[in-house]
């Protein structure tokens, strides 16, 4: 058979840590997946000083798709030096392929670093609908690697789930702009992680407990909530805030910046 996908590698010239902090994850997840789904995109994920890749393309958009990422990454990242050349390796049949797939989201567990426990930068966040924006990549995994399931993917999440509703005074911030990948500069990712924490808290919380939390006011709670969101929004928050139960993760902090 041949050649048909490929696995890319990319890191700095210097070889450092490409994305340290969550926020930095989610910015290379938002590169990954808005440049990825004209290529083929089937897995990404970060491995501290390098990222990998797996898409269904020709080597020529193989090839175009990893320098607009990096390009990309370079625009939103403040990294240390530019990016090395990317490693292409040629994947040539169905059993190389899923062999790839799972290479690549095992990444913290080949490594063996665990500063990702939620998968902030890893298409397996995608897979298990942690999140908005990944719905291509779920289609193109069921089209080329139709054998693949949710109960394997959630197998390879280390993060047990907890009960969601007890995440919510303490971690609804955080899983809402985990939910959109929030850019920490865009006021309409705040806006959509603020919109998806009023719905995904229903009427478990107030308005004045929403507006705290939020940091907005309590009108603007009754505006958010006599919008129209999606379904998957909302149980893309709550499922953030399963995985972030004070029952199965350490404590972060997190925190959306207050309304202009």
């Amino acid at each position: 058979m041949s050649d048909f996908a490929w696995h890319i590698t990319m890191r700095l010239l210097d070889d450092t840590v490409i994305a340290p902090s969550a926020a930095a994850r989610r910015t290379v997840s938002r590169c990954f997946l808005r440049k990825g789904e004209q290529a083929g995109l089937l897995a990404f994920a970060t491995a501290d000083t390098h990222l990998h890749a797996i898409v269904v393309c020709s080597r020529n958009q193989a090839g175009e798709f990893a320098r607009i990422v990096e390009i990309t990454l370079q625009a939103n990242l403040p990294l240390s030096s530019g990016f090395a050349p990317a490693y292409f390796k040629a994947i040539t049949d169905q059993r190389h392929l899923q062999n790839a797939f799972w290479y690549v989201l095992r990444q913290q567990e080949h490594h063996g670093i665990a500063c990702d426990p939620t998968h902030d930068g890893s298409s397996l966040a995608d897979l298990l609908r942690l999140r908005m924006g990944g719905g291509f990549l779920r289609r193109n995994v069921g089209e080329h690697l139709p054998r693949l399931n949710d109960s394997q993917f959630e197998r390879l999440f280390q993060v047990p789930q907890g009960n969601w509703q007890d995440a919510l005074p303490i971690r609804l911030k955080e899983a809402a702009l985990a939910a959109v990948m929030s850019d920490p500069s865009s006021r309409r990712d705040l806006r959509l992680a603020r919109l998806g924490a009023v719905h995904a808290a229903d009427s478990l919380l107030s308005r004045e407990q929403l507006a705290r939390i939020l940091a907005i006011s309590p009108r603007s709670v009754d505006r958010l909530r006599a919008k129209p969101v999606h379904p998957f929004h909302v149980e893309a928050v709550r499922r953030q805030l399963a995985i972030r139960s004070p029952s199965v993760l350490h404590e972060e902090h997190t925190h959306l910046p207050s309304a202009a």
